[in-house]
């Protein structure tokens, strides 16, 4: 599955969870997890998770701006959302990372953070955010 796909899928559960007003308390989670594949080497995949939605990739699967636009159009109508985490990798000893989002998605992700009425946790550690994807997200 692509990153477009798996984000798809959440979206559609989190308006249908809505539709239904189930009111247990949810999470989202995006994380990127590292490796290590053999002597020195490593790789990076993605788990994704929403409610009962579980996707586990062996690639990393980063959220581009439309991607995360569309998870903040699920964020924005769900009453049941609580955390949100979007987590990239860090290497051994923080000696590189693997980011899953930047400024360009943590601007367009803040429109639905700001609207959502239950979201109490958000963890977008680990990431390519500067100031100005910070302040947008405050």
């Amino acid at each position: 599955r692509t990153s477009l796909q798996v984000v798809q899928q959440m979206a559609n559960l989190m308006c249908k969870q809505e539709e239904s007003a189930e009111e247990e308390l949810t999470s989202v989670q995006w994380h990127f997890k590292l490796r290590k594949t053999g002597f020195s080497k490593q790789s990076t995949s993605t788990i994704s998770t929403y409610s009962s939605f579980r996707y586990s990739s062996p690639m990393p699967l980063p959220l581009a701006t439309p991607h995360a636009r569309l998870l903040a159009d699920g964020i924005r109508v769900t009453h049941t959302l609580r955390e949100l985490s979007i987590m990239g990798a860090h290497g051994y000893f923080f000696q590189h990372f693997t980011p899953v989002i930047g400024d360009e998605q943590a601007v367009s992700l803040a429109d639905g953070i700001r609207d959502s009425s239950s979201l109490r946790v958000l963890d977008l550690s680990i990431n390519r955010i500067s100031d100005r994807g910070a302040i947008a997200v405050a």
